[in-house]
């Protein structure tokens, strides 16, 4: 029962979060985050009502919790692919003073994002699953993409908050560093559930601990008033100003300058400016 309470305890913090967002207006600069919160709540519910139908003998045990472990894995699948939205968004307000580097970023993003589905792809294509493991096999690859994902975009924020005006404090960054405690647990708990697949509770239990600790640390992040993010200034001779101009000049084409010309071109102008001087010669001689 232990779990039941947690998950409880998970969707009351949860709604206050929701709640939170819509009273402060910030749905809409997170609508992502948003989803995967309503996600996450629907998720926990049908834990919730998935016991209560074999507590109060309603429905078998097996059925229930066959009907359970479908409509988890659909809200599995659809949080991991939230999330990569959730790192979108992320990276676009954190970069949002250098549009060349956001730009770049993006552009790169999406590459890496497609790479990884596409090997994911192929690996599970080289695999003999019947249906259930094939979708337990997708829905893991599909997760231990994203959790890489957000562990990088954690380290970056880390690194370079100061640089892009961020502090601390900011909703961007607690965000992703609630991500990157449950994208953290997520990575070992698929190695643990492979070595100690009768160890699934106890797992379960850290996994439900890790994620009241995330939900938690956003509720304070959004609670609370957020820093004022600062102007980026950077030195005049800094490479991040030289790299932000070569960004946007590949992503905004201006006019373009003939700087050379092709030899059978250049030959063809002379010819011309020749025939132009003969004329011009020929009618002087007749004046």
């Amino acid at each position: 029962m232990n779990l039941v309470v947690l998950s409880t305890v998970e969707i009351v913090l949860l709604a206050t979060l929701v709640g939170v967002l819509h009273g402060k207006a910030l749905y809409r600069a997170f609508p992502a985050f948003q989803a995967y919160l309503w996600v996450t709540i629907l998720s926990e519910i049908s834990y919730l009502v998935a016991k209560g139908l074999v507590f109060f003998s309603i429905l078998p045990y097996g059925t229930a919790r066959m009907a359970y472990a479908y409509v988890y894995l659909a809200c599995y699948l659809a949080g991991a692919i939230l999330i990569f939205c959730v790192v979108y968004d992320l990276y676009r307000q954190a970069t949002s003073a250098l549009p060349g580097i956001q730009h770049l970023g993006i552009v790169i993003y999406r590459w890496s994002v497609s790479i990884s589905a596409i090997m994911a792809v192929v690996a599970l294509c080289n695999l003999h699953f019947d249906y259930h493991q094939l979708l337990l096999a997708g829905s893991r690859e599909v997760v231990r993409c994203e959790c890489i994902l957000v562990l990088c975009l954690v380290t970056f924020f880390a690194f370079t908050a100061q640089t892009f005006g961020m502090s601390y404090g900011s909703r961007v960054f607690g965000i992703s560093f609630g991500l990157g405690m449950i994208s953290t647990y997520q990575l070992v708990a698929v190695a643990l559930f492979l070595r100690f697949p009768t160890q699934g509770m106890l797992i379960n239990f850290i996994g439900e601990i890790v994620q009241l600790s995330a939900i938690s640390l956003w509720v304070v992040y959004f609670v609370k008033a957020e820093p004022q993010r600062r102007l980026v200034t950077v030195e005049s001779t800094s490479p991040l100003i030289r790299w932000n101009e070569i960004a946007q000049l590949l992503n905004n084409p201006a006019g373009q300058v003939v700087v050379s010309q092709p030899d059978a071109l250049m030959a063809e102008v002379h010819a011309v400016i020749e025939k132009a001087k003969q004329r011009g010669a020929g009618m002087s001689v007749a004046r």
